[in-house]
């Protein structure tokens, strides 16, 4: 059977397309993003969630992490450069504990710089933040 080629693209194929982009995009190996939305979809199965719901799961599954490469550049800056080898190495600590946390980033932060100067950039980064979150508060929007 020939395929239709004039079949419309399903949102879910969309989806997908963007998940292995932003798998690339984050460091992740392929596929990352399609695998915990079908985990996402199927724990939805197992929770008798309605068709639709289940299929929103999925599809927010596919979405997780699509804005995570908006900050590539000032990831770069901070990691020394290489912002796919800093997400790699953080990814498996993200939502973790935090002495995990601060143990992964101080080794993904410029791997090739001395401690001193890799503190020095992971505090100067965590100060600029706060005083963003700070600045934010004060004028009423909501804090990132």
């Amino acid at each position: 059977m020939a395929v239709d080629e004039t079949r419309d693209l399903r949102l879910v194929e969309l989806l997908g397309a963007l998940s292995l982009a932003t798998d690339l995009g984050t460091g992740q190996p392929s596929m990352t993003g399609v695998r915990s939305a079908v985990l996402a979809a199927a724990v939805a199965g197992q929770l008798d969630l309605p068709g639709a719901s289940a299929g929103e799961v999925l599809q927010v599954g596919l979405l997780r992490f699509l804005g995570c490469t908006a900050d590539s550049a000032e990831t770069a800056r901070l990691a020394g450069g290489d912002d796919l080898a800093f997400r790699a190495a953080m990814a498996p600590a993200t939502m973790g504990a935090r002495p995990e946390m601060a143990r992964r980033l101080m080794g993904a932060v410029g791997p090739d710089r001395p401690l001193h100067q890799r503190a020095a950039v992971i505090v100067g980064a965590l100060l600029v933040r706060s005083a963003w979150r700070a600045m934010r508060t004060r004028t009423g929007d909501r804090a990132p």
